[in-house]
């Protein structure tokens, strides 16, 4: 049987107090009570939590203001992650859609014009794409129900998905059409799809403010073979650099480079990254970073 919560509710006063008690230096008692009214306890603890060594003890000068420093580099790193996901994701939904329409109107709706093979994965998503066309309240779709009714087109219901959504309907197309899209970013089929299914579990971690800088990829990308997007091949170099958010930093700036438009979001990136706490005591190579990562060819401008 689980234990019963007992702690009290803490005012903001005690909680950093609290913290200060555990070990964690604080200078400024009303500026640390301001952060947490203003963040929360449990949005800052990741970034504080960072701060301890293999024994789990403060590291030295461990304080308040270095976990701030943290979250808001994280907050930063997750705009221009984001901003780059953006596109990526309206890309995706252009390509997509405009492949599957060019079979059929509506031909997201029909394995026969996707993969036959794919059935039983089809009707799984089908039923999570209508019940999001189903929800989705934009004027310009009740305005096409009101005069035509369903089937919405496919170049029309697309914008209406979630990007886990579409990336699951290019896993689902038809091959030929799956390889085109992949063709243009040098890679093959399943190595686009599980970037593009990395690129939506991350755009979700930025959009929710979740911490991102040093955390374990759920879904993480496939290396690409020998012959794939060979500058993104080093983000097999070592594990850390495979399941960290560098890996999706470097994937997005290679697509974004095969998109024509990458070189003044890469100086964006590097000007985010250059801004992280190193008085911290905690290190970029954190977040997967390289060493020297900034000489490999897909940053040189």
């Amino acid at each position: 049987m689980l234990d019963t919560y007992q702690l009290p509710h803490l005012t903001f006063e005690q909680q950093a107090e609290r913290l200060q008690q555990r070990g964690l230096k604080i200078d400024d008692m009303a500026k640390a009570t301001v952060w947490l009214e203003r963040v929360g306890y449990y949005r800052l603890k990741p970034y504080w939590t960072a701060l301890v060594d293999l024994n789990g003890d403060m590291l030295p000068n461990a304080s308040l203001a270095h976990a701030v420093d943290l979250y808001c580099f994280d907050a930063r790193l997750r705009n221009i992650v984001g901003d780059a996901l953006e596109r990526i994701e309206v890309m995706l939904r252009v390509k997509v859609s405009h492949a599957i329409g060019r079979r059929h109107v509506a031909g997201h709706l029909m394995p026969s014009h996707l993969d036959p093979a794919k059935t039983i994965q089809h009707a799984d998503w089908q039923d999570k794409a209508n019940a999001q066309l189903s929800e989705c309240r934009e004027q310009w779709l009740q305005d096409f129900l009101a005069v035509y009714g369903e089937p919405v087109p496919t170049w029309m219901a697309v914008e209406a998905w979630s990007f886990g959504t579409v990336s699951k309907l290019y896993a689902l197309m038809n091959r030929n059409d799956r390889a085109a899209i992949a063709k243009g970013f040098v890679t093959n089929p399943e190595t686009f799809t599980s970037w593009m299914r990395t690129c939506s579990t991350v755009r979700n971690t930025c959009a929710h403010h979740n911490r991102l800088w040093n955390k374990p990829l759920v879904d993480q990308p496939v290396v690409p073979k020998t012959w794939e997007a060979k500058p993104v091949q080093h983000i097999g170099s070592t594990r850390l650099t495979e399941t960290r958010v560098y890996s999706v930093i470097a994937l997005a700036a290679y697509c974004l480079r095969q998109m024509g438009n990458a070189d003044r979001w890469v100086e964006g990136l590097k000007q985010v990254v250059a801004s992280f706490p190193k008085e911290s005591g905690l290190r970029i190579e954190d977040a997967g970073f390289p060493g020297n990562w900034e000489n490999e060819p897909l940053w040189v401008i």
